[in-house]
């Protein structure tokens, strides 16, 4: 009823990084379904079809639900980003 929100996140490679290739393989893990994987035990729905495990699939609303979803553009989403932080902290992790 309410509707969610979607936001990109966003990470790159620091040009003249001391350790490229590593940090180039990290990258690169964070696209397999193991790291999808733990990215939706966060709560985070992940971007490779079929990464989700089960058990947390559980958890997240019904696929058709997510056609109410609005993306917010990079601007909104750095713009609100500390508030929303805070408010998926407290309202997905609670209090601690």
């Amino acid at each position: 009823r309410e509707g969610s929100f979607s936001m990109a996140l966003v990470m790159g490679l620091v040009k003249g990084a001391p350790h490229e290739a590593e940090a180039k393989k990290y990258l690169d893990w964070l696209l397999t379904s193991e790291a999808q994987a733990e990215m939706a035990r966060g709560y985070f729905r992940p971007v490779i079809t079929g990464s989700m495990p089960k058990e947390i699939a559980a958890r997240f609303l019904p696929e058709g639900d997510y056609k109410r979803v609005r993306d917010l553009s990079l601007a909104d989403s750095a713009s609100a980003a500390d508030e929303l932080k805070k408010a998926w902290l407290s309202e997905v992790r609670g209090a601690r």
